[in-house]
């Protein structure tokens, strides 16, 4: 994997973040609160699950609105 921000690496709505920095996680709300602790600009290792495949990416965090589309994390 490579660095990128979510927009970059294709994060889709469906798609199921499993692991955030190595942390599983099972709800929307735990990846938010894992997200948010984190400065902008910031490196994380997500595990993502799709379509019955999971893939791992390290994204740079961005500041929300700058993505545009429907892109939250």
């Amino acid at each position: 994997s490579r660095e990128a921000n979510a927009y970059e690496i294709g994060i889709r709505a469906g798609d199921i973040i499993t692991e955030f920095n190595g942390t599983p996680v099972t709800t929307v709300t735990e990846a938010a609160e894992l997200r948010d602790a984190c400065q902008v600009g910031h490196q994380v290792k997500l595990t993502i699950y799709r379509n019955r495949v999971y893939y791992e990416a390290t994204i740079t965090l961005e500041e929300q609105g700058l993505l545009g589309g429907d892109y939250n994390f």
